[in-house]
Order: C-alpha cells, then sequence, then structure tokens
C-alpha cells in the first residue's frame, strides 16, 4: 500500500502533461486556419497578378502598335505632314488644296515603292 503514494504524484504529472497538449492541439488548430486563408490568399493574389500582367502585356503591344502607325511615313502621307515631323500649326499656313482620294492614293503608293 505504500505504492499508492507515488501514483498520485505520477497521475498530477501525467493530468498536467495531458492538460499542456489540449492546449497545444488548440493552438495548432488555430494556426492551420489561419495558415489556409493566408494560402488561399496568396493564391488569389497570384491570380490577380498573373491576370493583370497579360493585360498589361496586351496594352504593351496595343501601345507599340500604335506607335508604330502614328510614326510610320504613310501616317505623315495621310495627314499631309512632313516626314520629319510636324513643323508650326496648319492653321497658321494656308490650307493646301483639296485632293481626292486617288491622288492620296498615288501619293502613298510612290511612297511606299521608295522604301
Amino acid at each position: 500500500m505504500t505504492w499508492i503514494w507515488v501514483l498520485i504524484p505520477l497521475a498530477a504529472i501525467a493530468v498536467g502533461a495531458f492538460q499542456e497538449w489540449l492546449k497545444f492541439q488548440e493552438k495548432t488548430a488555430r494556426l492551420g486556419n489561419s495558415t489556409r486563408e493566408l494560402g488561399q490568399t496568396t493564391t488569389s493574389l497570384r491570380e490577380s497578378i498573373s491576370s493583370l500582367e497579360s493585360e498589361r502585356d496586351a496594352l504593351v503591344r496595343r501601345v507599340q502598335n500604335l506607335e508604330a502607325i502614328v510614326t510610320s511615313q504613310v501616317w505623315d502621307d495621310v495627314h499631309d505632314r512632313p516626314a520629319e515631323g510636324f513643323l508650326g500649326s496648319r492653321l497658321e499656313a494656308e490650307s493646301p488644296p483639296k485632293q481626292d482620294d486617288a491622288e492620296i492614293i498615288d501619293r502613298i503608293a510612290r511612297r511606299l515603292d521608295r522604301s
């Protein structure tokens, strides 16, 4: 019967260890939920970044196409401006005589044949 006194401290230690284990499990469950939420947020942010990058690339290509159109010699011919750039305002100069479409197309074709 003297051995029963040994079991009382061992039982107290076992109960204390079990309580600590339960606290640890609760903390792990809370952290697990927040970790899953963080993972979902990260995944959605990566998808958003990917879609924004593809949209940005499309816009860059579009701007490059527009720059190519505006800086081409054909654009200058159609708008009756010199190829070096627009010098002065058209309102200050005399308005050029009206040309029909055939003359404009002929002039553009000659310019394209030279290049």
